[in-house]
């Protein structure tokens, strides 16, 4: 999630690349509205269509965006089931 390093708080949304729009589509009709379970909050889930769409294009532009150079505050980046660093998957992208 993005992180407010100020607050010490995320930024209360966050992003997730399904790998196909059917996916996205299943997710969508089973969390959105529903509320969360593991923090106290009032707020439900909404998931939307991101603006920019596709993981290479989401890693260039992170990558040409961020300041963020602490590991613990990079997007877990996943491809093939293996789980990388994402100046490693820009690599390979």
């Amino acid at each position: 999630l993005p992180w407010d390093s100020k607050a010490s708080t995320n930024l209360g949304y966050g992003f997730v690349n399904f790998v196909t729009p059917e996916a996205a589509l299943d997710a969508q009709a089973s969390l959105d509205g529903q509320t969360w379970r593991l923090v106290k909050s009032n707020k439900s889930i909404k998931l939307v269509p991101a603006n920019r769409q596709g993981l290479e294009d989401n890693v260039r532009q992170y990558l040409s965006n961020t300041s963020h150079t602490d590991k613990k505050f990079r997007p877990v980046v996943i491809i093939d089931e293996q789980e990388m660093d994402i100046h490693d998957a820009a690599v390979i992208l």
